[in-house]
């Protein structure tokens, strides 16, 4: 038996992302503890950028832009891009 007992529970999130809003930088480096590094890439992935395009912004290699990226993936315990995107605008709502 599980914490709820035997019955099938559910749970539903509904979160409305706002894709014009700005994502603070600062806020974001403290809540999820990133590099300066991340944070810009982190950005660039939040504006709907692909590694690629986040790569040349900053000029840097795609594979540090990839490597960035997994580092962002575990510190905010997503699988995915998606989900790490939906983390971080998710995050500055409240």
């Amino acid at each position: 038996m599980g914490a709820f007992g035997s019955a099938p529970v559910a749970i539903l999130t509904i979160a409305s992302t706002n894709p014009d809003s700005v994502l603070d930088p600062v806020v974001l480096a403290s809540m999820f503890d990133l590099t300066p590094a991340e944070t810009r890439v982190a950005a660039g992935l939040c504006e709907g950028l692909a590694a690629k395009s986040v790569s040349k912004r900053l000029g840097i290699g795609e594979d540090a832009v990839r490597y960035h990226i997994r580092n962002l993936l575990r510190k905010a315990g997503v699988v995915n891009q998606r989900e790490l995107i939906n983390a971080l605008h998710t995050s500055m709502q409240f």
